[in-house]
């Protein structure tokens, strides 16, 4: 792909270009692939990749599309036979999109569709703006979950729940980061993100053990 400054996909054997992705869709997009990837690897579940990785949705014509966040599966990551340095061939089952304020809602539609067809059998849209995230499966209704209410990743991801609020950092909670983090020293600046990851680390066990306890209630 060029390298000019925008991001490419291949639609039916023709580039197609979008613009970079902005630092809040990059900040959303690594807070829940740091919390699906805790729970994927603790559990040896499959792999996670994220950063706009490629998938190879069909051949002749081409199309490779680009996913912010994607799992795929144990089973199906060590039954195919692909070099690492090209693009897995098939969906992800689960893909999560960060919608960007240059998507337009038919470009937003088309690509749930694109990944359903092809055999995604979860996508989530998490909208920044709305603060919200829109859950699609094949042969169902999408659904809307609010700040306040938790993604459950199954059956696609066993044990996997994250609370939708989680992946929108408050923007007054940003600025205070930011502002700290200007005065701090290299040594200061290392403890406090370990710290945070510490803490992340104690979420992402906590949320996973009160899914475990909910499913057995039921």
């Amino acid at each position: 792909m060029p390298a000019d400054g925008w991001r490419y996909e291949l639609v039916q054997g023709e580039l197609r270009r979008k613009p970079l992705p902005g630092f809040q869709h990059g900040r959303i997009a690594n807070r829940i692939a740091f919390h699906l990837t805790g729970h994927v690897e603790a559990n040896s579940l499959g792999v996670v990749v994220a950063a706009g990785t490629g998938f190879l949705l069909h051949t002749n014509p081409d199309e490779v599309r680009g996913a912010d966040v994607a799992f795929i599966s144990r089973s199906r990551y060590e039954a195919t036979l692909f070099s690492q340095e090209k693009h897995f061939p098939g969906a992800p089952d689960l893909v999560v999109e960060v919608v960007s304020p240059s998507d337009s809602y038919s470009e937003v539609e088309e690509k749930v569709l694109v990944w359903l067809h092809a055999g995604a059998r979860l996508v989530v849209l998490a909208d920044p703006k709305k603060r919200v995230v829109f859950v699609h499966r094949p042969g169902a209704s999408p659904e809307i979950l609010t700040s306040a209410e938790v993604l459950s990743g199954e059956p696609v991801v066993p044990g996997w729940a994250f609370k939708v609020g989680d992946a929108f950092p408050p923007q007054e909670e940003v600025k205070a980061i930011l502002k700290a983090s200007a005065r701090l020293s290299p040594s200061e600046a290392r403890a406090n993100a370990e710290r945070w990851r510490q803490h992340l680390k104690g979420r992402i066990k906590s949320d996973s053990s009160e899914l475990v306890r909910e499913d057995r209630e039921r």
